[in-house]
């Protein structure tokens, strides 16, 4: 199946691989086979070349399509790291593990992200859409490296952290709404 024209790969250049590797996963799932081949790999089955069904080939063409798409993504200085591997997923897991590191880097960074939460206070003269897009930044990087945080605590979060000027605006919004 072929992605439509307009269709746009991000191109990844060796920064911010979670967010590079949230775009790219969209781009496979658009068929949902193609990302079960990047993730996966192609379904192990035990016929030669010479039996193959035509979904064994269709698997095969669609790792194809799956590795020549990974290959666009990625800029010149990247490139290198995955020409020689021969299936999407080999290409996906080697800039996985290179670019995303391994549990315990990403476990570090998690925590170094829940301490900015718990420190995050509003600053001075700083307006309400820069302190929420500041949050919410904050919450997806924190989500995409799974960790659980409900809407309910991001908004107790907010409210609390709000600088003096608005403490009769949260009073007003605490007041008659439960915040679960």
């Amino acid at each position: 199946m072929a992605f439509p024209q307009q269709q746009v790969i991000p191109i990844f250049n060796g920064e911010n691989y979670k967010c590079w590797s949230i775009k790219m996963k969209i781009v496979p799932q658009a068929t949902q086979q193609l990302w079960d081949v990047v993730d996966k790999g192609i379904p192990q089955t035990e016929a030669t070349p010479s039996t193959q069904t035509s979904s064994q080939v269709d698997w095969t063409q669609k790792d194809a399509e799956a590795l020549a798409k990974i290959h666009l993504a990625v800029t010149d200085v990247i490139f290198p790291k995955i020409m020689n591997v021969t299936s999407a997923k080999e290409a996906w897991d080697i800039l996985k593990a290179e670019f995303q590191g391994n549990e315990k880097t990403t476990a570090i960074k998690l925590q170094s992200l829940k301490g900015e939460f718990e420190n995050l206070k509003m600053k001075d003269g700083e307006i309400i859409k820069e302190y929420s897009s500041r949050v919410i930044k904050l919450v997806n990087e924190l989500k995409s490296h799974d960790e659980n945080i409900t809407d309910q605590r991001v908004v107790e979060k907010m409210l609390v952290t709000l600088s003096k000027k608005f403490y009769i605006v949260v009073t007003v919004i605490e007041e008659p709404k439960d915040l679960t």
